[in-house]
């Protein structure tokens, strides 16, 4: 008699089923923002590192030596390079440079 009775009641049956599909579907949303946010992650570190090359060698200053008084250019890429040391391409002597030494930015 007891037997037809818990077969008759299915109402904790439906819970059950709620329960593994919401474990179904968070174990697909979790692993899909953990492989998309890596993806994400690389795209941009790729971006900023190509983005970063691109500024050191195309961004280039123009500075007075200090010794001969002539213009000359150097890059970003130069004067990270050499430590802030630059050398004047007309006179041959290297200085130290700094940002408050920029003649202006060349165009």
């Amino acid at each position: 008699m007891l037997s037809p009775l818990l077969w008759s009641d299915d109402s904790a049956q439906d819970i059950a089923e709620y329960a593994v599909m919401l474990a179904v579907i968070l174990v697909l949303v979790v692993g899909t923002v953990r492989l998309v946010g890596t993806n994400a992650n690389n795209v941009f570190s790729s971006v900023a590192s190509s983005v970063q090359y691109i500024m050191s060698v195309f961004m280039v200053f123009e500075f007075v030596c200090k010794q001969c008084g002539q213009l000359f250019s150097a890059s970003l890429r130069e004067i990270v390079r050499g430590g802030g040391r630059i050398t004047c391409p007309h006179c041959g002597r290297g200085r130290d440079y700094n940002f408050a030494d920029v003649y202006r930015p060349a165009a």
